[in-house]
């Protein structure tokens, strides 16, 4: 049997916290640390209301008989204004239910059957923008604004419309670059 002073136990206390984080501390490894980060640019002010209607018109079903027949295009235009400096074009991507196979919009409210949504760019010529398709348009740097002009109409794609209502939702959203 051992008595210490207590001037031995603080000493040997001592001795056994310094050899027990000696060991623990070559049981430590080296580690690193992996930091990533994106930086995105600020959003521009959507000039639209959040729900923005388009209005297709009133047409007979007879000028839907035939497959591929359409209606005429109604433009609309999707307005931003205060982009950041920073920011130089603009990514609209839309997204929505789609008929069929078809890059057209499904009529998803309304109660008319065989007819569609499709929208376009305004220019003649441009290509169906259907759920998924991207539209990118530059940011006029002296404004801040960017436009994108596009139009709608119904369309046939089996033809044999029937009277009824057409209602379709497309969400948008906009990428910054």
């Amino acid at each position: 049997m051992f008595i210490l002073s207590n001037k031995s136990r603080v000493a040997l206390n001592s001795l056994l916290t310094s050899v027990l984080f000696t060991s623990l501390s070559c049981l430590a490894s080296d580690t690193s640390l992996g930091v990533n980060a994106t930086v995105v640019a600020s959003p521009c002010t959507v000039e639209a209301s959040a729900n923005q209607d388009v209005d297709l018109g009133s047409f007979y079903s007879n000028m839907l008989n035939s497959p591929g027949s359409t209606t005429d295009w109604a433009n609309f235009t999707i307005d931003l204004s205060s982009c950041p400096t920073s920011t130089r074009s603009v990514d609209m991507t839309l997204s929505g239910e789609a008929e069929g196979t078809t890059k057209y919009f499904k009529n998803t409210g309304g109660s008319s059957t065989n007819v569609a949504i499709e929208i376009t760019a305004q220019q003649a010529g441009a290509t169906t923008l259907g759920p998924g398709d991207t539209f990118n348009v530059a940011v006029v740097q002296a404004t801040h604004q960017a436009s994108f002009p596009l139009r709608a109409h119904m369309i046939s794609p089996q033809g044999g419309a029937t009277s009824g209502t057409v209602s379709g939702a497309v969400e948008i959203t906009f990428r910054y670059n």
